[in-house]
Order: structure tokens, then C-alpha cells, then sequence
């Protein structure tokens, strides 16, 4: 018997990787508009999606686990174009009550930051 999935990770700043689930797990975000935006923070959330009995994207999108976006992307469009550039990818939230935080070398977890209001 087979297992086929893929994994999902959030860095410090909200930016999703996903990655094969036979893959090398990233221990820091390689999220960025181009090479030179590169986040490089530490990974800090994880969970696996399982698809070995199929997947379909809609099955994701009505999923009561879906991430859910803290900053949605931002783009600059020219106006002598009409040509769109990502300035800033999109960040979710990382979720308390699904996947795995994952500790640092010392053991520590991500802390979450309570709402002061």
C-alpha cells in the first residue's frame, strides 16, 4: 500500500511552500518575487495533504481547512502597459488548530502574537 500527498509549509510571514511528500523538508522560505526578495525565514508551521485515493482542486477549495489569508498579494500595474507585476506574495495565517508547528535547532516553537484590541 501506497501513500501519495503533497506537504504545506508556513514560514514566520505567512508564505506558503508546498513541496512532494517525498521531499527534502525546508527548513527555511524561499517565497520572493524574484532572487533578490527572497524571505529566508525560518519554516515554522507544516501538514500533509493526503491524495492517494484522488484529488480534485475543488475538494480544497470547500475544505473547512483551507488557509485562510492574512495579506492577499499586492501588484503594481503600469499604465503605459496595462502590465501587472507581483510586488508582494500572498501570507496566510498560520492556524492553531490544524497541522504541526515545527521547533527551531533549540526546540522552540512559533509564538503567536494575541490581539491586543
Amino acid at each position: 500500500m501506497s501513500y501519495e500527498g503533497f506537504e504545506e509549509y508556513l514560514c514566520e510571514e505567512g508564505h506558503l511552500t508546498t513541496c512532494d511528500t517525498m521531499s527534502d523538508i525546508p527548513l527555511l522560505c524561499e517565497a520572493g518575487v524574484n532572487i533578490a526578495s527572497i524571505c529566508g525565514k525560518r519554516i515554522v508551521w507544516n501538514r500533509s495533504i493526503d491524495t492517494t485515493n484522488g484529488y480534485d482542486e475543488d475538494d480544497m477549495n470547500m475544505n473547512k481547512d483551507k488557509l485562510e489569508v492574512a495579506v492577499g498579494a499586492i501588484y503594481q500595474t503600469y499604465s503605459s502597459c496595462n502590465h501587472m507585476e507581483l510586488v508582494s506574495d500572498i501570507r496566510y495565517k498560520i492556524p492553531r488548530e490544524q497541522g504541526y508547528l515545527i521547533p527551531d535547532e533549540e526546540g522552540n516553537v512559533y509564538q503567536f502574537q494575541e490581539n491586543k484590541s
